[in-house]
């Protein structure tokens, strides 16, 4: 079996029920990344961690690094916010379009698969979002039909699908 890319999104942010958060670096629940971190270290650990700079992604990720003593590799590309709901080309606020965003993702997953390690990627519903359509063969705009998975859900892909750019 090949090297298998593992996506967690963060753990529920601590902010308030019905509360966007959207680029707001907010922490993370801490009895839910609690029950996270109990819940992966029962599992085999992954060869290699990253996560989103963002801290509701980054602190489980240094928690989880440091009991497996690995390095906690921050990747900026994993970053996604509220704009992922938007229409392809739509860039709001100054950020960047779903369309700029796949191809970020894309230049990540690639380096992933390209160095054959098993990945642990703590990152956000928008890049589990892209990476399932595009393990699915469906074109970018089918990113807005792919509901977004909840807080600490886990995705894994054989990475293998992600080594053409």
């Amino acid at each position: 079996m090949g090297a298998i890319l593992t996506l967690l999104r963060h753990p529920r942010p601590r902010v308030a029920e019905g509360i966007c958060y959207g680029r707001t670096d907010c922490a993370a629940d801490a009895d839910h990344e609690q029950e996270l971190l109990d819940e992966l270290l029962a599992a085999r650990p992954p060869q290699r961690v990253l996560a989103s700079p963002a801290q509701r992604c980054r602190g489980l990720a240094e928690r989880l690094c440091a009991r497996w003593q690995l390095p906690c590799e921050i990747e900026p590309r994993l970053e996604l916010d509220a704009w992922a709901r938007q229409p392809v080309d739509y860039a709001p606020g100054g950020g960047e379009s779903l369309r700029e965003m796949d191809a970020r993702v894309r230049g990540w997953a690639h380096e992933a698969a390209v160095a054959r390690r098993d990945v642990l990627a703590i990152s956000h519903g928008g890049v589990m979002r892209l990476l399932t359509a595009w393990s699915r063969g469906a074109p970018l705009a089918a990113v807005l039909n792919i509901p977004a998975p909840g807080f600490g859900q886990l995705l894994r892909f054989p990475l293998e699908g992600f080594a053409a750019p």
